[in-house]
């Protein structure tokens, strides 16, 4: 029995470390979205602006 939960840990912990890199992976979209939305908002700004 003993036997059978170290491979089950093994993938359990894999499984956790590619969740936590897909997490990270999310966050860094999220950030580059924020970005493009704060871009898009100057841009509408500065064109209402000018009408």
């Amino acid at each position: 029995m003993e036997l059978l939960i170290i491979p089950i840990a093994i993938v359990f912990i894999s499984m956790f470390i590619n969740a936590v890199n897909d997490v990270s992976k999310v966050r860094k979209e999220l950030e580059l979205v924020k970005q493009q939305n704060i871009e898009i908002i100057e841009l509408l700004k500065s064109n209402t602006k000018s009408m």
